[in-house]
């Protein structure tokens, strides 16, 4: 299957899998169709990019096959049994993210 893809990585010619060297058919429980990925490119980031994803799916993710996204990501986990958001606090490489239920 051909690598996930958006508008905003498009333009630079790379699958946001390619980009930061994650496998999106070889993930745990997100897949190219339940995680979307916006790459935001800004010279003054930490590592130059950062990652807005949405994970659609219902299984708990695997962070550390998520590693490689940028210091500053965010994940947004809208249909879990409680919404929540992980935000990557460590640069690419590193499997640190800080979780927050969202249930208000």
């Amino acid at each position: 299957m051909r690598e996930a893809n958006n508008i905003v990585s498009e333009g630079l010619g790379l699958s946001w899998e390619n980009l930061y060297g994650i496998d999106g058919g070889g993930l745990t429980n997100a897949t190219r169709t339940n995680f979307l990925v916006e790459v935001k490119n800004h010279k003054d980031f930490p590592d130059g990019s950062l990652a807005e994803c949405e994970y659609f799916g219902t299984g708990a993710l695997t962070l550390t096959e998520l590693a490689n996204l940028p210091q500053g990501s965010r994940i947004w986990c809208s249909q879990l049994t409680t919404a929540a958001v992980y935000i990557k606090t460590a640069r690419k490489g590193t499997g640190t993210f800080k979780y927050q239920t969202i249930d208000t």
